[in-house]
């Protein structure tokens, strides 16, 4: 399972059996009310597929330390917040 993630258990058993099988699908809608961790699972999600868990945790909106890594990213211009896939971000033509 996805590591310190806690919820969302039937979302986080789907997403491990798609990597699992090495079937995962172009297009992903995550959706829920506000502050139930889509985000974070998404993140975390992606973060298995790159192989990449440690730069998931600079991203985690649960931990306070990273509240001013990202206000300082949402400041970016949208070129530099693509510069990453798992940066914080809105999606650049917003």
């Amino acid at each position: 399972m996805f590591e310190n993630f806690f919820g969302n258990r039937h979302a986080q058993i789907a997403l491990e059996g798609m990597i699992e099988r090495e079937r995962i699908p172009q297009t992903m809608l995550f959706a829920g009310l506000e502050g139930l961790g889509k985000a974070t699972l998404a993140r975390r999600f992606a973060a298995r597929l790159l192989d990449s868990p440690e730069k998931i945790e600079h991203d985690d909106l649960s931990l306070p330390e990273n509240s001013s890594a990202i206000a300082a990213r949402e400041k970016l211009p949208p070129d530099k917040r693509n510069d990453d896939p798992l940066v914080f971000a809105s999606h650049p033509i917003f």
